[in-house]
């Protein structure tokens, strides 16, 4: 498999992940970017890239940013209404033994 075909696949694999942010792993998505900047080094090393290649990693980049970003902002969400929900049980609890 040639390293586009590498970086293509390993692209459409953060995508889904991305995709599905309640079954995130830190580690194993620390890995995989790891990797996709090696190939990436490794492509831009040996000069391997027409313009037409080009133009297809910027947009699948920019899609595996805009991605990633709409799952931070979802995850930032879900623990800001767990925060949330935390603080009303406490506040329940308290009420409850005062009375």
């Amino acid at each position: 498999m040639s390293l586009t075909e590498q970086l293509e696949t390993l692209d459409a694999g953060l995508l889904a992940r991305f995709g599905a942010p309640e079954q995130l792993d830190g580690e194993q998505l620390q890995e995989l970017l790891a990797e996709r900047a090696r190939l990436l080094a490794l492509l831009l090393e040996q000069e391997m890239l027409s313009p037409g290649q080009v133009n297809a990693l910027m947009a699948r980049s920019e899609q595996l940013k805009q991605q990633a970003e709409h799952t931070r902002q979802r995850l930032a969400e879900q623990l800001a209404g767990m925060q949330k929900g935390r603080r009303s049980v406490g506040a329940y609890q308290k009420i409850k033994h005062q009375e």
